[in-house]
């Protein structure tokens, strides 16, 4: 994806990350009729088949992309679709939202590709209006009012400078502050940095990693500057590893759609500074124990090749496993993640806790 100011390949990129115009026809088809309750949008996800032109093999028009990370559309969907429906409304889904309003800048913060000293600026807010805040603190012009469902409050010429800038979402008197989002430019690689995002408590996806021979935690690297800062154009070439604990890297990806590298292998580069691991656990320690001698007497080959141990004695189970990460010349990452045997943080159990009726 790319953003819509900067200069697009076919080869490379497919549609740019500022997609409004397109999001909003698409729900107003079920959503403006008030005989109608749902929303179906093509598509939330990323997935294999429907490419453009080669090298692309997968799709690239979902809110979320092939490794699981949102795109800018994902914040298009909060805003309008979520922040900005009643929760009595029917074509609203049951879950909870910290905030009624929400507000997402579009594009990375970096020098232009083409040449010029500034910037085209897009901002997805369900606020009346939305002013942007420069590097330096100074206010780009006046605040900019949404006028229409959908449609994004859009800065123009906005010169570029290293740092922060940062867009703020405002009340009808276009003074009142309803909240904030930055974008930060980069300086050169220095490090790897690995969180999980699920399972997590941010994303709604439980605390732990259950240890049934299945369960996976997905797990995302970001290449740093020596600040912190994630490199938004980094592609350094990672690799995946269990340093310790019962599970195994499955797969990796980094949301390229033309990736041609098997999602199988446990080494991806980055794409937009980001790559994705899929761990999963490779031992069954939850269940009585007499259900899991029995699992280990009918599956003769449990522990063999790819398939999951099966745990028969008395020993407690291990309470995590540790994943890291490694590219050349940047400092390692590594990342400890909780396992469980308690039902409670099993997946229906967890996504039933999730939703508020």
């Amino acid at each position: 994806m790319a953003d819509a100011d900067q200069p697009a390949n076919k080869s490379v990129v497919y549609y740019s990350n500022e997609a409004s115009q397109c999001l909003t026809e698409q729900t107003q088809v079920s959503n403006a009729p008030a005989f109608c309750a749902g929303t179906f949008v093509w598509t939330l996800h990323d997935y294999g088949g429907e490419p453009d032109t080669f090298p692309h093999v997968s799709s690239s028009f979902g809110s979320i992309d092939y490794a699981g990370f949102e795109k800018p559309a994902a914040g298009w969907f909060r805003s309008w679709w979520l922040g900005n429906t009643s929760a009595t409304d029917p074509s609203r889904p049951p879950v909870s939202l910290s905030t009624p309003v929400f507000v997402r800048i579009v594009e990375q913060w970096a020098p232009s590709l083409n040449g010029s000293t500034t910037r085209t600026i897009h901002v997805y807010a369900n606020a009346p209006f939305v002013r942007l805040r420069l590097p330096s603190g100074e206010l780009y012009g006046l605040p900019v009012p949404i006028t229409s469902f959908g449609a994004p409050a859009i800065f123009f010429r906005v010169p570029f400078t290293p740092g922060r800038i940062t867009a703020e979402a405002l009340g009808e008197d276009a003074a009142t502050l309803l909240g904030t989002d930055s974008r930060v430019s980069w300086g050169a690689p220095a490090a790897l940095v690995l969180a999980i995002d699920a399972p997590s408590p941010l994303t709604g996806t439980g605390k732990a990693v259950m240890l049934d021979g299945f369960d996976v935690a997905l797990v995302r690297a970001s290449v740093v500057d020596s600040t912190g800062e994630v490199c938004g154009d980094a592609q350094d070439l990672i690799t995946f590893t269990v340093s310790s604990g019962p599970a195994r890297i499955v797969g990796t990806h980094n949301g390229f759609p033309a990736l041609q590298a098997p999602s199988s292998a446990s080494t991806v580069a980055a794409y937009g500074g980001l790559a994705r691991a899929v761990a999963r656990v490779t031992l069954v320690a939850t269940g009585t124990l007499q259900d899991r001698m029995l699992l280990a007497a009918v599956n003769v080959d449990a522990g063999r090749g790819n398939s999951s141990a099966v745990s028969t004695g008395s020993t407690p189970a291990a309470a995590s496993f540790t994943v890291s990460a490694a590219a050349p010349g940047l400092a390692p990452g590594s990342l400890t993640i909780l396992l469980s045997t308690d039902p409670g943080d099993s997946v229906l159990a967890v996504a039933q806790a999730s939703v508020v009726f």
